[in-house]
């Protein structure tokens, strides 16, 4: 099963990426993590360390490149590659994506008996690199990672509207995973966005100290020691979700509806500042 993970950048999705690796290795199953961002940072929880990525080694030693030199082995076994792209401020940052794939399939990857392949995604799915998961099919599913903050939401029903023209019909869309969540009206606020598109919600994981100390300490939440049950047990129905397989249409909003829908989301937040209000 090969699934990619998106979302706004900052949103928390190699986060949870790297967690749903490492989650879907459990029991011996070959997993290859592929980190689609520039800054090379999604396996390094896995890793424990940051690691050389695509294009830094293709371009330091071209045709005598080897497979070594780009996967590298992380916890419970999660195969582990970052994409990487050009410097800050010096090239197209989806560049690694086109070039990768040609490299993947001379090396025979693809071919490899893989259980599950799963893509870390930076959200600005406007770049022609990073539609490439989706545009060209190399995910089956597409999970989109969101938060209340409307500019997520917002990214969210982008990324939804890409979706849907690759698709073309197509089950591609695996649902949206509510990220980092506090209080009831941001809860309000995710089920309406399923409401008005029609989705569905994948997962739904708190704001959590302990998901952000196991980052600081670049581990997996799920290897760790955390005593806080409602976020593992979060991820624990996140993977029964991906695991199950399910996709379904993608039907974003358009930009009427998305307008309305920042109208209802404004609403809310005013509702709960004035209930606190009258609380205190």
């Amino acid at each position: 099963m090969r699934i990619a993970v998106y979302g706004k950048g900052g949103i928390g999705k190699s986060t949870i990426a790297s967690n749903l690796s490492v989650g879907l290795a459990s029991g011996g199953k070959r997993v290859l993590h592929i980190g689609c961002d520039p800054k090379g940072d999604s396996c390094q929880v896995i890793m424990g360390r940051m690691i050389p990525d695509f294009v830094q080694m293709l371009t330091e030693k071209g045709s005598e490149l080897q497979t070594e030199d780009i996967i590298f082995t992380g916890k419970c076994g999660v195969h582990c590659m970052e994409v990487g792209g050009p410097r800050n401020g010096s090239g197209c940052a989806g560049m690694g994506m086109n070039a990768m794939n040609s490299v993947l399939e001379r090396f025979g990857i693809w071919e490899k008996n893989w259980d599950y392949i799963v893509y870390d995604v930076l959200g600005d799915i406007v770049c022609s690199g990073f539609s490439t998961p989706m545009r060209e099919k190399y995910a089956d599913l597409t999970y989109i990672v969101t938060s209340a903050e409307y500019m997520s939401l917002y990214a969210a029903n982008n990324i939804l509207c890409a979706l849907a023209a690759a698709g073309e019909g197509e089950k591609n869309f695996g649902g949206f995973i509510f990220n980092r969540y506090q209080k009831p009206w941001e809860e309000a606020v995710f089920e309406e966005l399923i409401r008005r598109t029609g989705g569905k919600e994948a997962g739904r994981i708190p704001l959590s100290r302990e998901i952000r100390r196991a980052d600081y300490a670049q581990q997996p939440f799920l290897m760790s020691e955390s005593r806080e049950r409602a976020p593992m047990e979060a991820f624990e129905r996140l993977l029964k979700v991906v695991k199950e397989g399910k996709g379904m249409e993608a039907h974003p909003m358009n930009r009427e509806e998305m307008a309305d829908f920042r109208k209802y989301c404004m609403r809310k937040e005013e509702e709960n500042d004035a209930a606190s209000e009258i609380g205190d």
